[in-house]
């Protein structure tokens, strides 16, 4: 399973903790989390081979992507701030980071 926190300053708590948003991806399914409340839950497992994981969020819009190809969106009307840490990891799973990078999305992006 392949986990990645973001909107929470907390990146003591095991990765397996559902503080914040989480999004959690396995062999069988991919789920959103905020706060230990699943928000949204769909039937894809991840590949087999490498593959490139894109989570967008604007305001409380959520669009997570797999290969360039959607596997999840969601709104929520009350996003949780952003602008915290990220937490990557992962469990029972051998991980491989390529290229991580976090771009700030709006009107006024800060530099």
């Amino acid at each position: 399973m392949l986990c990645v926190r973001f909107a929470t300053d907390d990146v003591k708590t095991d990765i397996m903790e559902r503080k914040g948003n989480l999004l959690q991806f396995s062999h069988s399914q991919m789920l959103l989390w905020k706060n230990g409340d699943a928000l949204k839950v769909e039937r894809t497992g991840n590949p087999e081979e490498p593959f490139t994981l894109t989570i967008t969020k604007k305001g409380g819009e959520y669009t997570v992507a797999v290969d360039g190809k959607v596997i999840l969106t969601h709104t929520d009307e009350k996003p949780l701030k952003g602008g915290q840490k990220v937490c990557i990891g992962g469990y029972t799973s051998r991980l491989y980071l390529g290229e991580v990078t976090v771009t700030p999305l709006g009107e006024n992006p800060k530099k």
